[in-house]
């Protein structure tokens, strides 16, 4: 997530983000039965591609990109492939 915030506050472009997303080892994403816990994103799961994706930093085809690119690897969580 940290990389997600640096590339928000313009300390690495979005072209540097991508990179790194695409050669990230992604732990497994998580939820729980309680509703609240949803709202809780893991670090260093798929989940940063998408939130990436949610605030604008990430186009449609560039998340389609990374998704592809992880599930492809088996490095992925169950949504993207792992």
């Amino acid at each position: 997530m940290d990389l997600v915030r640096q590339a928000q506050h313009g300390e690495i472009s979005v072209d540097e983000l991508i990179v790194a997303l695409l050669e990230w080892e992604f732990e497994p994403s998580y939820k729980t039965t309680d509703l609240a816990d949803d709202w809780e994103l893991r670090d260093n799961s798929f989940e940063v591609v998408t939130y990436a994706f949610i605030v604008d930093l990430i186009d449609e085809e560039q998340y389609s990109r990374i998704f592809s690119y992880v599930e492809a690897r088996g490095r992925g969580d169950g949504a993207a492939g792992g």
